[in-house]
């Protein structure tokens, strides 16, 4: 949904200017860096940006948006086999002033939200292997910088029994 919130405040300001040729443009800038099918409409409900699929409000949740509502839904295409979960995500399109002047709709296949999510967890891993790596070599720098000098102290003492076992002067 965050993804939909910062299209739609990129849109914002354009699509209240009636501006759909800027629309057009940030939804296909959008498109290049995004799994998400985008359509953009109207206050009136008319189509401002859409990457070529027809306008089905099916779960009204564009209806919802336009009226300032957030929806999330998923639905399964009802297939036993190659079914295709798919998750929608309306969110209203707010002017400056916060009135509502149009809607956002992306809509994901599962597949797609999982492909996210696990290159994220790839991501997590990576990053957590790496933090791993410099607390140990943290680690082994703080005990080496320690255990020298109380090994210096320990032979010094040793070196001390020693001259008193001896009968040597101090």
């Amino acid at each position: 949904a965050d993804e939909a919130r910062l299209l739609a405040d990129r849109v914002s300001d354009p699509l209240a200017r009636g501006d759909v040729i800027e629309v057009d443009n940030q939804v296909a800038r959008a498109e290049t860096l995004t799994h998400a099918r985008l359509l953009i409409v109207s206050r009136g409900g008319v189509v401002a940006a859409t990457p070529g699929f027809p306008l089905i409000d099916n779960d009204d949740g564009l209806s919802a948006a336009l009226t300032g509502e957030t929806r999330v839904v998923t639905e399964a295409s009802g297939r036993f086999f190659n079914s295709l979960e798919m998750v929608r995500v309306s969110v209203p399109v707010r002017a400056a002033d916060d009135r509502v002047v149009g809607a956002l709709e992306a809509t994901y296949t599962l597949d797609e939200v999982q492909a996210i999510l696990s290159r994220l967890n790839v991501t997590s891993v990576l990053v957590a292997l790496a933090a791993v790596v410099v607390a140990a070599l943290s680690g082994l720098m703080l005990a080496t910088s320690v255990a020298r000098p109380a090994g210096q102290v320990a032979q010094a003492a040793l070196a001390l029994a020693t001259r008193q076992q001896n009968g040597a002067q101090m």
